[in-house]
């Protein structure tokens, strides 16, 4: 039994009283409250769409003022080598700073095929997905994805984190590559991801074949996945033409989406993940806001990720909520709170994202500096402002995180089920 002053079921939905939990899932609600929890408050745990956690321990990566290109090779200056262990290592620091901040699941892109062991360990929940890139290797690269995926039961068994594809872009990725990947995404009925519409370079990369990602793949020696000859084509009308699009389809940040790339979106039921933060790192908001309350109307499946530490300040979405909150005012904050509970959920781990009987016991102990809000509205209002600090983070009913200065209190009393 988790003493919490409230359950926030939903956006809408605040109950009063204890939570208890049995058998990993949540097993009943709104016993008589604990004067002692007045400020603490039992929440639908965070899901972050969109995170590269064996980034996290990259450190110095200077603002894109140079353009995105030009940003991607201090990148891989800061990051070094590449190096199994350390993409290891900083896959284990983001999973203890997301589980701290009251993450339960992740949509963690694994460049290496490194960190899904890393993430599978640490006790989230969610989608690895393992990222390809390259032209001219096409059968080579699905092959070793294939044996990577083959071999993903051996060291994720629990089946609390899932295998997913994830080629990374347009102009890193050859259209072979992304065939493939959509061909072995629905065989396998698995996920696949992608960057997708994220810079203007992108577009004109597409367009033309020249541009910062031109010289960015000739810096670096490798080919160009757009051949002699290539149709001028955008981003999103790209990836449908290759087969990539659809219900199990998650689209990473779509900051530039052509005007009738919404309702293809919305047709072919493709889901996409906001980056608020990284956004605002990478300055596309100079060129206009994100269409996110477009899409929404439209009845796009909207979730919200971090992006990575090189790109943001923590990997924290009440941060990014937060940062929403000031800086797009026009946002509902229950849209805001969908995005990071009900939708991530629906996309990474089949939850529901609401904290009802029945469902798995993935949640988060939230105290406020005051007590815990009357209704529902206010406790989101509060949440999506940041105000609360995470104490305890459950997966399956089982502590995942506690914060060291934590009452006891805060954890449950007694074992149940």
């Amino acid at each position: 039994m988790i003493p919490v002053a409230a359950t926030l079921v939903d956006a809408n939905t605040r109950v009063a009283g204890s939570l208890e939990i049995r058998a990993g899932r949540v097993a009943r609600i709104g016993r008589p409250e604990h004067a002692s929890a007045r400020r603490r408050l039992a929440i639908a745990g965070l899901r972050n769409a969109h995170v590269h956690l064996d980034l996290s321990l990259v450190r110095g990566v200077p603002r894109a003022t140079r353009g995105f290109a030009a940003w991607v090779l201090d990148l891989l200056r800061c990051r070094g080598p590449f190096d199994p262990s350390s993409f290891q290592r900083g896959a284990e620091a983001g999973c203890r700073e997301v589980l701290a901040t009251g993450t339960v699941a992740v949509g963690d892109i694994d460049s290496s095929g490194a960190a899904a062991a890393v993430v599978a360990a640490s006790g989230l929940k969610g989608i690895a997905f393992r990222e390809i890139l390259g032209s001219g290797k096409d059968e080579a690269t699905l092959l070793d994805l294939e044996r990577w995926l083959d071999a993903f039961s051996g060291f994720a068994p629990a089946g609390r984190v899932l295998p997913g594809v994830s080629p990374h872009a347009a102009y890193s990725t050859s259209p072979g590559l992304y065939r493939g990947a959509a061909r072995l995404a629905r065989a396998r009925s698995i996920t696949l991801t992608t960057h997708a519409a994220e810079t203007l370079a992108e577009r004109e990369f597409l367009e033309h074949g020249g541009g910062e990602f031109r010289e960015l793949l000739e810096r670096v020696g490798a080919p160009s996945p757009r051949g002699a000859g290539s149709v001028s084509v955008r981003p999103l009308r790209l990836l449908e033409e290759l087969g990539v699009l659809g219900r199990s389809t998650l689209l990473a940040h779509v900051n530039y989406p052509e005007p009738d790339d919404i309702d293809r979106l919305a047709k072919t039921q493709t889901a996409v993940v906001f980056c608020p933060r990284s956004h605002a790192f990478f300055g596309h908001g100079s060129h206009g806001r994100h269409p996110i309350d477009r899409m929404v109307a439209a009845g796009v499946r909207v979730a919200l990720g971090t992006d990575s530490r090189a790109s943001n300040g923590s990997l924290d979405l009440f941060g990014e909520m937060a940062y929403l909150r000031a800086a797009r005012p026009d946002l509902p904050p229950a849209l805001l709170w969908r995005a990071a509970t009900e939708i991530g959920a629906s996309l990474l781990d089949g939850g529901s994202g609401r904290l009802t009987e029945g469902e798995p016991a993935d949640l988060a102990v939230v105290e406020f500096p005051y007590d815990v809000p009357p209704t529902a509205a206010d406790c989101v209002e509060a949440l999506t402002l940041g105000a609360g600090k995470v104490v305890a983070t459950f997966v399956d009913g089982e502590i995942a995180y506690a914060h060291p200065d934590a009452p006891a209190e805060a954890l449950p009393l007694t074992e149940v089920g």
